[in-house]
């Protein structure tokens, strides 16, 4: 299946066109053209000297590759964090955890919610902000945004990676009325602070982090 991956970043808000896996989720094959062989496998071996790929069913010559192996997230590199993943705790990095955060946000009635970036790099660094600004959106509507601290939590010295950038943005969300704490990565999750490594603790009553992530391999 292929994951609409912007998409997960719409299903907690349950927009209309975002509300279920099978909104952002197609058969691959859908997407493969004529002329096309499409093998669903699982690579084990690259051997470039050999020019061949071997797989889990079988090996195939090359004589070009091209490889996008993608990553993935890493909950359990966090103290406490797997504990409390899908519970106080949620992400919108994977379809799974997209959905739960939705659940989290319909329940949620005000308090301090927590966005926190575990650490650099990430895929799609702007993503944070999106939903920064989204979930902003989100509670306006629903009469809850005087209620709740929006915080962003971000080990860079601001909203984003690029100085000019990250003085636009950082304005940008600061006159939103979320604050942003820099220069703060996540070493540990309890049932209601986040730590930093330097000992910075941010209460929270929701909590939505991007984990570290790792290439595939």
């Amino acid at each position: 299946m292929h994951t609409y991956q912007p998409g997960m970043l719409f299903l907690p808000f349950q927009t209309p066109g975002y509300r279920t896996l099978a909104d952002i989720q197609r058969p691959n094959t859908d997407f493969v053209g004529p002329g096309v062989e499409y093998r669903c496998e699982r690579a084990t071996d690259i051997d470039t000297a050999q020019r061949r790929v071997t797989t889990d069913q079988g090996s195939h010559a090359y004589d070009w590759l091209v490889l996008a192996l993608g990553s993935r997230t890493l909950p359990e590199v966090i103290d406490g964090l797997v504990e409390r993943w899908g519970r106080q705790a949620h992400g919108f990095y994977t379809p799974d955890s997209a959905l739960r955060l939705a659940g989290a946000l319909q329940r949620f009635q005000g308090g301090d919610l927590v966005i926190d970036i575990a650490e650099m790099p990430i895929k799609c660094p702007v993503a944070p902000l999106e939903f920064a600004c989204l979930v902003d959106d989100y509670l306006t509507q629903r009469g809850l945004r005087s209620k709740t601290e929006l915080t962003l939590v971000t080990p860079l010295t601001g909203a984003f990676t690029k100085p000019i950038c990250n003085e636009v943005l950082t304005d940008m969300l600061v006159e939103k009325g979320v604050k942003v704490i820099p220069n703060a990565s996540l070493a540990a999750v309890t049932d209601n602070t986040i730590v930093c490594p330097d000992g910075k603790a941010v209460p929270y009553d929701l909590l939505v982090t991007i984990p570290p992530h790792e290439g595939s391999t």
